[in-house]
């Protein structure tokens, strides 16, 4: 495994062009930084800009791009803080002086050396904490509740990048558009191998499955059932031959959350896989009515950019009376839910309402749109329903947006653009 960012530099003279990571084996890690240029000026401030990866399952429902090595600085001190694969370096240099360079390249040659005689650092995967399943990347070291969301959180490994082992295949082995097919799935641990049969409860399913043609014109949202050897199977009927994308969301007991995804293409199908991939053009307007309910939705910010949180602000009314409504049913314990993936299908974003209210003191007590305990079949929403989503690349996405009301499912799909990162390195 190799680790190479792009070169960073902040507004005075210091450059550093490499950093790589050469080897990962039995708890070992080898580096070698390259100090380029210049010296440090004082104060000063620099960030990463780092070579552009997209993990296949980091513990964030955004497969999205991070900074895996930074140099940051603080009050009476530099600090350099290296994630290198999700492994976290520390280095303390006493003096913030223009002599930080030769301190700072002591260290690394020190943290080479110790590497070089396998001094042992707690893997990733050893590494435990409080993680919220809805968003991973909010843990704690006790008990609580995600400030996001309010779902209780849970012990787990949040920190381990490895992608769980899944095993999927189709009964029978040949698909059919216009037949039905069970899809049959058995999940095992990166490390032991062994099969998993316990697992989170996350927003009601403990696992949650999505199907999407390669047009991305048809979705899928459906939810698995586990037999007692612990092979999970539900049965689809694919609407014409092609190409299909199968997802797979999940949170092992213990471990990381998993977002898994599977090609599978059906019999029948004679088209380019090149030529029938999407083309999604976005929306001219932000209304769409689906049955009883019409939905409007505005982004904030309005202009999206890459590698920046936006909200997606949904306004439902009745179709027929133009009303508010207010009698939005729970769907998977919340107001709602959000599938957003984008026109390559490489990136996607699994995200539900945002269940605390703002306050005007944010030392005072949350408030949650869905108070823990409440009996949810007796709930009601609306008209107001907020998502947040977070598209680490730019370029086109369609967001699938679900809701209930009157015991029935609305899926609406938007389409948008993602601007460049304004982040400035």
């Amino acid at each position: 495994m190799a680790f190479s960012p792009q070169a960073f530099r902040n507004s005075g003279d210091v450059e550093v062009s490499r950093a790589a990571l050469l080897s990962q084996e039995d708890s070992t890690f080898e580096t070698a930084v390259e100090i380029v240029r210049g010296v440090v000026p004082e104060p000063h401030a620099l960030k990463l800009q780092s070579e552009t990866f997209r993990l296949g399952n980091h513990p964030s429902r955004h497969r999205k791009e991070r900074d895996d090595a930074a140099l940051l600085t603080q009050e009476g001190s530099s600090v350099v803080t290296g994630i290198l694969c999700g492994t976290r370096m520390r280095f303390q240099i006493f003096k913030r002086s223009h002599h930080s360079i030769p301190v700072l390249l002591a260290a690394l040659v020190m943290a080479v050396g110790l590497s070089s005689a396998r001094v042992q650092t707690p893997l990733p995967e050893e590494e435990t904490a409080w993680v919220c399943p809805m968003h991973p990347d909010y843990t704690m070291d006790k008990e609580g509740k995600c400030p996001r969301c309010g779902m209780a959180l849970v012990h787990a490994s949040p920190f381990d990048i490895r992608d769980y082992r899944l095993d999927f295949r189709t009964v029978p082995g040949v698909v059919k558009a216009g037949q039905r097919v069970k899809f049959l799935f058995r999940i095992f641990h990166p490390g032991t191998g062994e099969a998993v049969t316990k697992f989170e409860v996350v927003h009601e399913r403990q696992f949650h499955l999505f199907v999407i043609s390669q047009d991305m014109a048809y979705f899928q949202h459906i939810h698995p059932e586990e037999a007692p050897n612990g092979e999970w199977s539900i049965d689809v009927t694919l609407p014409k031959a092609g190409y299909y994308k199968v997802l797979s969301d999940f949170m092992p007991a213990g471990g990381a959350p998993q977002f898994l995804a599977r090609p599978l293409v059906t019999a029948g199908y004679a088209g380019d896989l090149a030529s029938d991939s999407a083309h999604l053009v976005p929306d001219a307007v932000s209304t769409k009515t689906v049955d009883d309910i019409t939905a409007t939705l505005a982004y904030d910010p309005p202009a999206i950019a890459a590698g920046q949180y936006v909200h997606l602000n949904f306004t439902l009314t009745d179709s027929a009376s133009g009303r508010p409504i207010t009698d939005l049913q729970t769907y998977l314990g919340a107001f709602g839910h959000t599938l957003i993936m984008s026109e390559d299908m490489a990136d996607y974003v699994h995200s539900h309402p945002l269940d605390i209210l703002s306050t005007p003191d944010d030392d005072g007590l949350p408030r949650f749109l869905i108070p823990p305990g409440s009996d949810l079949e007796k709930l009601r929403g609306g008209p107001n329903v907020t998502f947040e989503g977070l598209m680490p690349h730019p370029g086109v996405y369609r967001a699938w947006t679900q809701f209930r009301r009157n015991d029935k499912i609305h899926t609406f799909s938007f389409t948008f653009r993602v601007g460049e990162s304004l982040e400035r390195y």
